[in-house]
C-alpha cells in the first residue's frame, strides 16, 4: 500500500475503534445524564405515584448544578442500563423508534434505573416539602419530555398531579417555531407600522391550549414555571389563560430554566448598595447611550459605568452588593463551551465562569445585549449559558 492510500476496508478498520469509543462515551454518558430519570419518572406516573415520579425526575436533572460527587467517576453504571443505553443511541441514530414490548423491557430494567440514579445523587428535593414551601394560591409546573412527547407535573400545597401525554414535542416545536418566526418578523417591522398580530395570536392560543390549559385545575393565583423542550423559547409573558387574560395580567408569575435551578441559591451578601447600570459602547450600539439616560432617569440614585471606568474590575466589585443589575452593551455566546459565553466590559469579556463564583444581593438582573438568553440544553434537561451563571450567583 503506497504514502496516502488506502482500501476501504483499510478504512473501516480504522474508523472501527473511534466509532467503538464514540458509542462507549454515548452510552456512558447519556445513561449518566439524559433517560434513566424520564423512564423512572414515566413508570412512577403510570403507577400514579406522582410524588415519587417528580422525585425521580429531578434526581436525574442538575448534576452539572450541583456539581459531580467525588466518588461518581468511580461508580460505573450497571451493565443492564448501559446496554440499554446503547440500545437507545443506536436507535435515535438510525432514526428508528420500536414501541414493541417497551413496557416490559422498562418494568424489567426498573431496579437498575434505581440504581444507577441512587449512586449519583444531586441534592435531594422532596415534593411534599417542595409543595408547603409555596403560597397557598400558587402552583408549580415542571414540564418534562419523556419519549418524544411532552407531560407536566403540577405542585400545589394541597397535591400533586401528573399528565404524562400533552402533545408531542415535533407538534410543539413547529408551533413554537412559527411563534418565533413571527416575533422575529415584528423586529424588522417600524414601530409605527406594527399592530395586532391575529396569527401570533392564534399561535400563541394553540400552545397554551395543547401544554398549559390542561394543567390549570383551578386557575392559580400564582404561577411558577419550569418550561422543559421547546417550551423553554416561550415568551410566557404573552401566553394566554382560558379566560382571555394573560399570563402577565393574571398575577404574579416566574419562569425559571428548570426547577432544580429555580431552587438553587446562593448565600446573600450582608448588604444591599446602590442599583448597578453598566453601560459599554464600542461605538456600534447607538440605543446604548439613550437606553443608559432613561434607566438613569426613572432610577436617579443608580451607579453608572460607563466608557473607561466599566472595567472587568470594577464590575466585579460592585455586582455583588448591588440592589438590582442593569447591563447594556455587547454579550457573547460560545455553543461549543457555554462557560466561555461573557459580556463585553470596557478592558475585557467577563465570562459566564468568572460570575458563577459571585454571591449577588441583587433582586434582579436585566442584561440589554445580544445572545445573552442563549443557552445549550444537555442531556439531563440542564441549562447552560449566562442566565444560568447570574441564577446561580443569587439574582433573580
Amino acid at each position: 500500500m503506497g504514502i496516502g492510500r488506502t482500501t476501504p476496508g483499510g478504512l473501516f478498520l480504522r474508523g472501527l475503534p473511534a466509532r467503538i469509543l464514540d458509542e462507549e462515551w454515548r452510552a456512558t454518558f447519556w445513561g449518566e445524564w439524559g433517560w434513566p430519570h424520564q423512564e423512572l419518572a414515566a413508570l412512577e406516573i403510570a403507577d400514579g405515584r406522582v410524588a415519587e415520579a417528580l422525585e425521580a425526575l429531578e434526581a436525574g436533572r442538575g448534576r452539572a448544578l450541583v456539581g459531580p460527587s467525588s466518588s461518581r467517576r468511580a461508580q460505573a453504571l450497571p451493565v443492564s442500563v448501559r446496554r440499554w443505553t446503547a440500545a437507545r443511541v443506536a436507535r435515535e441514530r438510525d432514526g428508528r423508534h420500536a414501541r414493541g414490548g417497551k413496557p416490559i423491557e422498562m418494568r424489567a430494567l426498573e431496579p437498575a434505573l434505581r440504581t444507577a440514579l441512587a449512586a449519583r445523587p444531586p441534592r435531594e428535593i422532596r415534593a411534599f416539602q417542595l409543595a408547603q414551601t409555596l403560597p397557598p394560591e400558587a402552583t408549580l409546573f415542571d414540564w418534562f419530555v419523556h419519549d418524544g412527547t411532552l407531560g407536566a407535573i403540577t405542585i400545589r400545597r394541597d397535591g400533586l398531579l401528573a399528565r404524562s401525554r400533552l402533545v408531542s414535542q415535533e407538534r410543539l416545536a413547529s408551533l413554537v417555531g412559527s411563534v418565533l418566526f413571527s416575533l422575529r418578523s415584528a423586529a424588522f417591522t417600524p414601530a409605527d407600522r406594527r399592530g395586532a398580530d391575529a396569527l401570533l395570536d392564534a399561535q400563541l392560543e394553540e400552545i397554551a391550549s395543547l401544554a398549559f390549559w390542561p394543567l390549570l385545575r383551578p386557575v392559580p393565583g400564582a404561577f411558577a414555571l419550569a418550561p422543559a423542550g421547546p417550551l423553554a423559547r416561550l415568551p410566557w409573558a404573552a401566553v394566554p389563560l382560558p379566560d382571555g387574560r394573560l399570563l402577565c395580567q393574571s398575577g404574579e408569575s416566574v419562569v425559571v430554566p428548570g426547577l432544580r435551578l429555580g431552587l438553587a441559591t446562593a448565600p446573600a451578601p450582608a448588604r444591599r448598595d446602590p442599583p448597578l447600570v453598566v453601560a459599554v459602547d464600542s461605538g456600534d450600539l447607538a440605543a446604548v447611550e439613550r437606553e443608559t439616560a432613561a434607566v438613569v432617569a426613572a432610577f436617579p440614585e443608580a451607579r453608572v459605568l460607563t466608557g473607561a471606568e466599566a472595567t472587568a474590575e470594577r464590575f466585579l466589585a460592585l455586582a455583588p452588593h448591588a440592589d438590582w443589575i442593569h447591563f447594556a452593551g455587547h454579550g457573547g455566546w460560545r455553543a461549543d463551551a457555554p462557560e466561555a459565553s461573557g459580556l463585553r466590559l470596557h478592558d475585557r469579556w467577563v465570562l459566564a465562569g468568572e460570575l458563577a463564583d459571585l454571591s449577588l444581593a441583587a433582586r434582579w438582573v436585566t442584561l440589554s445585549a445580544c445572545h445573552t438568553a442563549r443557552a445549550l440544553v444537555r442531556p439531563g434537561e440542564e441549562w447552560f449559558g449566562l442566565a444560568r451563571e447570574f441564577l446561580l450567583a443569587g439574582g433573580a
